[in-house]
């Protein structure tokens, strides 16, 4: 694996209308699936079409997942790709958990949004909320399998949920990208992190191969 850092895209968020068209019911710590991504994928040399949508800022392929605190996932033998690993409670406060299929530049696509997403215990109190998305878009154009995934934030408000430290990472049983759980990045405001699962030259913000 290969991770080369870029310059931000300063409209993170794509507004594809498919990837509201689901919603995840409001919840603490559950998840829906699995549900499908409109296109194949090799996940690391496992070949899967559908996933698993997590309330706690990540997909997983092999099951759901209701875990609320980030843990190793250079060891983990989860499928998991998980832009922001934190105890998001949508229960009473925030906006719930949307996703769904879409086109991104011709391609079949799969988004999630965690937009406006409050924290644990959920509150109307609270006056901090996170933003931010994941995508997947089909690259079988290159190989059968390849794909593309995006990790896009808006804005990183709250850090800290119940005993779970938030963790921005991206994993596929390999290592974190450079910069995650840095300040930086949990104080990450219209900003774009985008990677490669293709080993062709990428115009992403972050390459993986």
């Amino acid at each position: 694996m290969l991770a080369v850092a870029g310059a931000a895209d300063a409209a993170a968020i794509r507004v594809n209308p498919g990837f509201d068209a689901n919603t995840v019911p409001r919840n603490d710590d559950s998840f829906v699936g699995p549900v499908g991504l409109g296109f194949s994928i090799d996940f690391y040399g496992l070949p899967f079409s559908t996933a698993f949508v997590n309330n706690n800022g990540n997909i997983t392929f092999d099951a759901g997942l209701s875990t609320f605190t980030p843990f190793n996932l250079t060891t983990t033998g989860r499928q998991i790709i998980a832009p922001f690993f934190a105890d998001v409670d949508t229960r009473s406060a925030g906006r719930p958990v949307r996703y769904g299929q879409d086109t991104v530049d011709g391609r079949p696509a799969f988004g999630v949004n965690w937009i406006d997403v409050d924290y644990f215990s959920s509150s109307t109190a609270h006056t901090n909320r996170n933003s931010f998305q994941l995508v997947l878009i089909d690259r079988s154009d290159i190989n059968p399998g390849d794909f593309d995934f995006e990790f896009n934030y808006d804005q990183i408000q709250w850090r800290l949920a119940r005993r779970a430290a938030v963790t921005p990472v991206v994993a596929a049983g390999t290592r974190p990208v450079p910069a995650s759980r840095t300040a930086p990045v949990c104080r990450a405001r219209r900003s774009s992190s985008r990677a490669r699962r293709s080993t062709a030259p990428s115009w992403t913000v972050v390459r993986m191969r």
